[in-house]
């Protein structure tokens, strides 16, 4: 399809190139024209015979010759200069966009590799690893062409650099360590004169990995591969046919600007039963495009801030959550945009810009001098350089300038970083978005009150996407917290969803103008008294999006009131000067002649974040899978309450680890007193464990027979959790889920199921994969699996020797060293666990309270409160227990820790804790007035 695609362009262009000078040539009447000079003006006076009107035609498709040709000469310099050369014609942008389609076309076809139908493939073709998926045509390979590489391909492992990409991330891809990229360097200096620069599509040796052998026929009946991971079955792969050729780099290349359809998240968790085609297709693409195609419209400084915004409403929840009630869970979609933002994010570029602007303000007011205004903000992985109307006399430290530009380097950000509390300085640029990025992925920041009025011309979809992102932006940013936004003629659902009382929407843009108009104008710049403290609450933007077309009035309403200082305006007016904006992956343009590929938030990534937002400030709760009563228990219980009613077990796939007891008087007494766990052994006694991982603290694999890998060890780690909680899935599930690429995930369980091995009959606890299907042996269980079948039929109902030997197995909070990005597919498990152990540690605090037992309640809560740390009903417990040991102390500083950390997440406190407090505090309730 992409040689008859190049075909049919390559003959179009020589058509028009070639083909409309002939035809005007022959047929046209230019000769015609010179009439009107030697004849005019008598010409004007006599009928006309069409002569004319002809020459005039032919002069008008010689100059749309001209201009189809010109387009054709500057899409083929771009191309062959590889993008670095890009010539943009004033007037042209319509022609220059079609043309680039039918260049790139031809390029596509030229460099596209030959079929080869018949022949085996020949002895230089690279042999790509068969995928994980069961029942599918295998097509034929298709034999190398000439293409850019180093002379040692020939000897190790290629990679193709795929947008995105840089050496640190493929050396991390390869070697599971990033600071092998010199090696990598090194190896390839043929091709890499700049580390920092490298060129999409070129092959890059890996020293060190040798070339994977050229594919053979399959046999009838072959035996596992001990490296092969969920790889075809036997019967399905026809006898000799090799294996599929990899995905094409441009799908993986255009994958960030798919269509919005294509954002649909699969479902990760619970047991797979089919495999979704979407899924298939997502997971042949390379794990930045996977993350850009997930998060389209979203910054990765936004990621970072938006993660903030979902893990403060979650703590929120957790702390309001009642006892043996589980958060309701996120749909796959969210689940999937969470993940994605967790990859996406970049909080160390957030923190950096957010101390360099007020850092700006701090320096500049303690100097005496004006602030410089603001204009391009650009942030990469090394360098934050900022463009101002002029250059101070003095710079803050850390920061560099040229003739136009303030810029921090590393060092610099890193001072910033340290530096005393310039997080409680204001900003005095609060509206600073980002737009974009830019050709070679720098992302693009700009101060809209520098701006004033923005215009926005474009289509409607383009426009409505970049008005949703700018508001994400005003909104999140670290910076710009506390100013108003008013959205007229927007997305009310995401605004509330957003749910911040500065942003709000407002149905009538005259009423607006007009409650604007009634502030006072400034007497000096805004951001010279937003620096001052006692001043930057009264001088934040008033910023408006309006997404409707202004009448005259309003627009010079609207241009006297940014030009005054008293509003910040972005317009979808065309009317207006502004941006320019075309759907990626064409480049939009800023008054300023700025091209950027301009950030819009998409309809699949907009649905889900507003479900994200919504689902995680919701109140709304679910009966725990790890209770038995239906809904809350919150009143005291009975301790010796009888008559337990028989339920369904909540885990019936299991089998317990010993008798189940429906009284808890049947206890052991000496266990009970002494604290220790009744163990009951499911396995002989001398026989090895198998292999568990622990999650219920720092996060690790013990029991493993095998040898311990000595790259990506925590890598693999996620991989054997990931199994644990989605057993059944396909390899494009896994690779979709956590963000990884195929061969990455392949050399991975390569490595975990060495480090598993055998268990004692021989069998592996990670078998192949040959149905499609990837599970682990039965006898791999975690630690949380095991608080599951302690508790199996309900925290309430569970003995309290039970009760103890789920708290001896939290050993600090879920995943606790998980860094920031990591295990971003396990929120809802975090949460899940941390649920379930300070639900374990109420119950047995109660219990232990009732028979007064001071020692095992204080010990319950202080072990839950590992888990889940500031937990309110913990705390209260804790109270309750210090107030009967009559610890006055204690009681205090709990009761102020609760107060102060209610403060910090701006919730109240329950009102049973309000009287609990007044009890012991004051010695009884204060008095209310019951309403008659």
């Amino acid at each position: 399809m992409r040689f008859v695609r190049g075909v049919a362009a390559l003959l179009l262009l020589i058509g028009l190139v070639g083909g409309v000078p002939w035809v005007l040539l022959r047929v046209g009447r230019l000769s015609q024209l010179a009439r009107l000079w030697r004849d005019f003006p008598e010409v004007l006076l006599t009928p006309d015979n069409g002569a004319i009107l002809l020459g005039a035609l032919t002069v008008l498709g010689w100059a749309a010759w001209a201009v189809f040709t010109l387009s054709v000469l500057s899409e083929i310099v771009r191309v062959l200069s590889r993008q670095r050369i890009r010539i943009t014609l004033p007037g042209l942008g319509r022609p220059q966009a079609a043309m680039s389609v039918l260049v790139l076309s031809v390029a596509a076809m030229i460099a596209a590799p030959a079929v080869s139908h018949a022949q085996p493939p020949p002895a230089h073709t690279r042999s790509v690893p068969a995928p994980d998926h069961v029942g599918q045509r295998t097509p034929a390979p298709t034999p190398a062409v000439p293409e850019r590489s180093s002379p040692q391909s020939d000897q190790w492992q290629r990679h193709r650099v795929q947008r995105g990409e840089s050496l640190w991330s493929i050396a991390e891809q390869h070697y599971g360590d990033g600071r092998m990229w010199a090696k990598i360097a090194a190896a390839n200096q043929s091709l890499i004169d700049d580390p920092d620069e490298i060129e999409i599509g070129w092959l890059l040796a890996l020293p060190g990995i040798p070339k994977a052998p050229p594919a053979k026929p399959a046999p009838a009946e072959p035996p596992p591969a001990p490296g092969a991971v969920a790889s075809d079955p036997p019967a399905a792969v026809p006898s000799g046919q090799p294996a599929p050729a990899a995905p094409s780099d441009e799908s993986a290349s255009a994958a960030a600007y798919a269509p919005a359809e294509q954002l649909c998240a699969v479902g990760v968790s619970g047991p797979a039963t089919a495999t979704d085609p979407l899924e298939e297709q997502q997971a042949a693409l390379a794990p930045a495009a996977r993350i850009a195609l997930g998060v389209a419209g979203i910054s990765s400084l936004t990621a970072a801030a938006l993660l903030g915004v979902v893990a403060t409403r979650r703590r929120t929840q957790l702390t309001q959550r009642p006892l043996g009630r589980q958060l309701l869970p996120l749909t796959p979609p969210q689940r999937h945009l969470e993940a994605a933002l967790g990859q996406a994010q970049d909080p160390l570029s957030l923190t950096v810009l957010n101390l360099a602007l007020r850092a700006l303000g701090r320096h500049y007011r303690e100097a005496g001098e004006s602030l410089p205004g603001l204009g391009a903000v650009l942030v990469d992985d090394d360098r934050i350089s900022v463009k101002v109307d002029r250059v101070p006399a003095t710079l803050p430290p850390g920061f560099h300038a040229d003739a136009t530009h303030l810029w921090l380097d590393r060092d610099g950000g890193a001072a910033l970083v340290g530096a005393d509390a310039l997080a409680d300085e204001p900003c005095p640029y609060p509206s600073v978005v980002c737009l974009g990025e830019l050709a070679d992925g720098t992302l693009l920041l700009h101060d809209l009150e520098t701006i004033g009025l923005l215009g926005l011309s474009g289509d409607a979809d383009t426009v409505a996407g970049v008005f949703g992102s700018l508001l994400l932006e005003l909104s999140s940013s670290w910076w710009g917290s506390g100013q108003s936004v008013t959205v007229i003629g927007g997305d009310a659902e995401l605004v509330l969803a957003i749910d911040q009382p500065e942003v709000r929407t407002a149905d009538d843009l005259d009423t607006v103008l007009s409650a604007a108009a009634r502030h006072p104008a400034p007497d000096a710049h805004p951001r010279d008294l937003r620096c001052r403290p006692q001043l930057a609450e009264a001088w934040r933007p008033r910023v408006l999006l309006i997404g409707q077309t202004l009448t005259p009035q309003q627009r010079r309403r609207l241009a006297d009131l940014t030009d005054s200082g008293r509003v910040v305006a972005v317009v979808a007016d065309d009317q207006i000067p502004g941006a320019e904006l075309v759907a990626p992956p064409e480049l939009s343009s800023l008054p300023n002649q700025i091209d950027f590929i301009a950030q819009r938030l998409l309809g699949s990534t907009r649905d889900s974040l507003v479900g994200l937002l919504e689902r995680t400030r919701s109140p709304e709760t679910r009966p725990a899978p790890w209770w038995s009563a239906p809904g809350s228990v919150d009143e005291p219980r009975d301790p010796v309450a009888a008559a337990y009613a028989e339920e369904p077990d909540r885990f019936a796939n299991v089998t317990p680890l010993g008798p189940r007891r429906a009284d808890r008087r049947t206890e052991e007494p000496a266990a009970m007193d002494a604290h220790e766990p009744v163990l009951h052994a499911a396995t002989p006694a001398g026989a090895a464990q198998p292999p568990m991982v622990l999650l219920v603290g720092p996060i690790e694999l013990v029991g493993a027979v095998g040898e311990t890998p000595n790259r990506a060890r925590r890598q693999c780690i996620e991989y054997c959790a990931w199994l644990l909680e989605n057993p059944n899935a396909t390899s494009a599930m896994m690779t979709n889920a956590l963000f990884v690429a195929e061969t990455t995930r392949r050399s991975n369980m390569s490595r975990l199921r060495g480090w598993l091995g055998l268990d004692p009959t021989g069998e592996p606890y990670l078998p192949d994969a040959y149905s499609g299907r990837i599970s682990l042996h039965g006898g791999v269980s975690s630690d949380w699996h095991r608080l599951q079948l302690l508790t199996i039929g309900g925290v309430d109902r569970a003995a309290d020797g039970h009760l103890v030997q789920a708290l001896e197995l939290v050993r600090g909070a879920p995943l606790a060293d998980a860094a920031p990005g990591q295990w971003h597919w396990a929120e809802e498990l975090r949460s899940d666990i941390s649920s379930m152990v300070r639900d374990v540690g109420l119950v047995l605090s109660q219990r232990a309270l009732e028979r007064g037992d001071l020692d095992l309640a204080r010990w319950a809560t202080n072990r839950a409160l590992v888990a889940a740390p500031e937990d309110e009903r913990l705390l209260c417990a804790r109270v309750r227990t210090e107030h009967r040991a009559n610890n006055v102390t204690e009681v205090e500083r709990l009761a102020l820790r609760m107060v102060r950390h209610a403060r910090r997440l701006n919730v109240d406190l329950d009102e049973e804790t309000v009287e609990l407090l007044q009890q012991v505090m004051e010695g009884q309730p204060r008095g209310r007035v019951l309403p008659a």
